[in-house]
């Protein structure tokens, strides 16, 4: 009578070529499918799922193996048909985990509608953290902050797990409807915006460019600070936008 199975199986990573020996004993082919199951899903959650097995069944104390084969992703080709990925995995704690690395940063610039100064030192002094407090909850991290009366500069690490147009377009509605509501009933935002990119290697220039605003506006105005930004990253405007 069979007492029972030897369960021998390897698993290889698809992306590395790693392989993986198991064996394990069951008593009877219903449970061998059961754990042979729950070692595919629980091995396929820690390698991406990405694994071919091959398993032999083998009878304990008689009988010939078994061979069949089990895979563990349903609806994917065998690792050897798979094409190869150049994606490298990070290793630790016996797992492999594919990677992706973000960094990406964007200068903002808004200016109160018709240009008017509304920005007083005190409405600044409680605008700023509020916009700081909208990006947050965006999962962007503000990395500076500044202004004259009638424009803002915001420098932001923006998260992949956000549209980039989106943070920008929220920030501008959303405090705008909060200064009205709470400090100035006539407050409003222009239409429009600039979104520029910002390099790793450009973020020590432009956050004291951005912090000291005030010193940069006594030679310049907003309108060609403006028009400046727009053309050093090679955006196309329409100048009937940009006639004030």
């Amino acid at each position: 009578m069979c007492r029972g199975f030897v369960v021998r199986w390897s698993a290889r990573c698809r992306r590395t070529g790693d392989r993986f020996a198991f064996r394990q004993q069951v008593t009877s082919r219903r449970r061998l499918g059961e754990d042979t199951l729950s070692q595919s899903v629980v091995l396929g959650r820690s390698i991406e799922g990405s694994l071919w097995f091959d398993c032999c069944e083998k009878d304990v104390g008689k009988g010939e193996p078994r061979m069949g084969r089990l895979d563990s992703s349903q609806g994917r080709q065998p690792l050897d048909k798979q094409p190869p990925t150049r994606t490298e995995p990070q290793r630790g704690d016996g797992k492999l985990t594919p990677q992706s690395y973000f960094f990406m940063n964007h200068h903002i610039v808004f200016s109160t509608k018709d240009r008017r100064p509304l920005i007083t030192p005190d409405l600044a002094h409680r605008l700023y953290p509020y916009l700081g407090g909208l990006a947050r909850e965006r999962e962007c991290v503000l990395r500076a902050i500044g202004g004259i009366p009638d424009h803002v500069h915001l420098l932001l690490s923006v998260s992949p797990r956000v549209v980039v147009s989106d943070v920008p377009r929220d920030i501008i509605s959303i405090s705008s409807g909060w200064v009205k509501d709470v400090i100035c009933s006539d407050f409003a935002w222009q239409l429009g915006y600039a979104c520029l990119a910002v390099s790793y290697h450009d973020l020590p220039r432009v956050r004291p460019y951005i912090r000291t605003q005030k010193d940069h506006h006594r030679r310049t105005t907003f309108k060609e600070e403006f028009l400046q930004l727009l053309q050093a990253n090679g955006v196309t405007y329409d100048p009937r936008y940009l006639r004030r």
